[in-house]
């Protein structure tokens, strides 16, 4: 398979997604449960995904559900939330590896994201400029893994799906590009990110010999000790010792 073009979902992909996580560390444990059943499994959200319902709406529907957890869902929603979307930094790293390469790869976005959420994460985070287009739920009132918004992806980018790579850590969403032609790329895990991108040939492995020096010039009153410290030291797989011009050198290769 010839990839020219790869397309990345943002949650627990680029951007950490951890409701309860969140819950842990801001909800009373004994409102943990009414607030996060009010609020994530709920048509609300996804409606917030595709762009149909507003924050101020949503706070109005989840408070009149969850009357005990008022205070809670204003913060979430007012300043919280956008915190617990943090960046996986080591994933924006492969990002940026791939991104080196251009043209050789176009790259893109396709996630189900809130309006207010993504817009506020664009502002936060430089990494966006790296991508030439993007698909957001929130604008194009779809979702995945809804045929249509594959659909909708291979004629705004004008791609070619058999050359075309989605990333996701839906299993679901994964499926549903390969149904539509795109090579679906399954991550549970999102630190196999690095890894997966190797197996595809993506970017390759670098091996470079990482050096340590230590100079110590020969007039030093730590000169004598380290120079007689070397020579009692055995023969170690991974270093190089050097006594020259006055100086004495201890190189670690790691």
């Amino acid at each position: 398979m010839k990839i020219k073009n790869i397309v990345f979902d943002l949650g627990n992909v680029l951007i950490d997604f951890s409701p309860k996580e969140y819950l842990e560390k801001y909800i009373t444990e004994s409102k943990r449960d009414d607030f996060y059943n009010a609020i994530f499994p709920t048509r609300e959200w996804l409606r917030l995904d595709d762009g149909t319902l507003s924050y101020e709406d949503a706070k109005v529907i989840f408070k009149n559900r969850v009357p005990n957890c008022t205070d809670e869902i204003d913060e979430f929603f007012d300043f919280r939330f956008y915190d617990m979307l943090a960046p996986i930094w080591k994933n924006v790293a492969v990002l940026n590896k791939i991104a080196d390469q251009k043209p050789k790869y176009n790259l893109y976005i396709l996630s189900n994201f809130h309006k207010e959420a993504i817009e506020e994460l664009k502002s936060r985070y430089k990494f966006f400029d790296k991508f030439d287009d993007e698909v957001i739920s929130c604008y194009c009132h779809l979702l995945k893994p809804e045929d249509s918004i594959y659909e909708h992806l291979i004629e705004k980018f004008n791609v070619n799906p058999s050359e075309t790579i989605f990333i996701d850590d839906t299993e679901a969403n994964t499926i549903a590009a390969d149904k539509n032609g795109i090579k679906g790329v399954h991550l549970p895990d999102h630190t196999e990110l690095g890894q997966k991108m190797k197996d595809l040939g993506i970017i390759v492995e670098e091996n470079v010999s990482q050096w340590t020096y230590y100079k110590v010039n020969k007039k030093s009153k730590y000169y004598n000790i380290l120079s007689n410290i070397l020579k009692e030291l055995p023969k170690m797989k991974g270093y190089l010792e050097i006594v020259k011009d006055n100086r004495c050198e201890v190189r670690k290769i790691d």
